[in-house]
């Protein structure tokens, strides 16, 4: 699959590609892009997934075309073998032609609404970027301090939201 693109060959509006950089982490790449799949309220809205292999031996290639053939969105693969995740980040940009971009990493899940309320957020207040909590849960439950590290993990920001001016 390709990015949407209208019969001028320009990117059509309100397209949105996930980025999600990964090194080794199998397991948590499927949850991730599990999560950018089963995201709702986004029926009018072109999706598409880019997965930056961040692995010098290209570790996810055959996980991402596994799911790329089966997923019902354009998943797109990318190697960047120069490791750090800003080399990633930005080989994932530079393959990107979508009008919006949402950052996801391997090791994160995106609730069901997550994308809709950022695009929602962008189109209430035409926000050039937009940005939401993350919330820490640890998958180990055997875990001496679990709220302790949950809390140390989680961003999610002032007490009162607010517009940033």
């Amino acid at each position: 699959m390709s990015f949407p693109k209208d019969r001028t060959g320009s990117v059509v509006a309100g397209s949105v590609s996930v980025i999600i950089p990964t090194f080794r982490r199998s397991d948590g790449l499927d949850r991730a892009m599990a999560s950018v799949l089963i995201q709702t309220a986004l029926s009018d809205t072109p999706l598409s997934i880019i997965v930056c292999d961040n692995s010098p031996e290209a570790s996810a290639r055959a996980q991402v075309a596994a799911l790329a053939a089966i997923a019902p969105i354009a998943i797109i693969y990318v190697h960047e073998p120069r490791t750090g995740v800003a080399n990633a980040r930005n080989a994932a940009v530079e393959a990107c032609d979508a009008e919006f971009i949402a950052f996801l990493d391997d090791d994160e899940e995106a609730p069901a609404g997550w994308l809709s309320a950022l695009l929602a957020t962008q189109a209430a207040f035409g926000a050039d970027v937009v940005f939401g909590p993350v919330t820490a849960r640890l998958q180990d439950a055997d875990a001496t301090f679990p709220a302790y590290f949950e809390t140390f993990f989680s961003r999610t920001g002032p007490d009162q939201s607010q517009r940033l001016e």
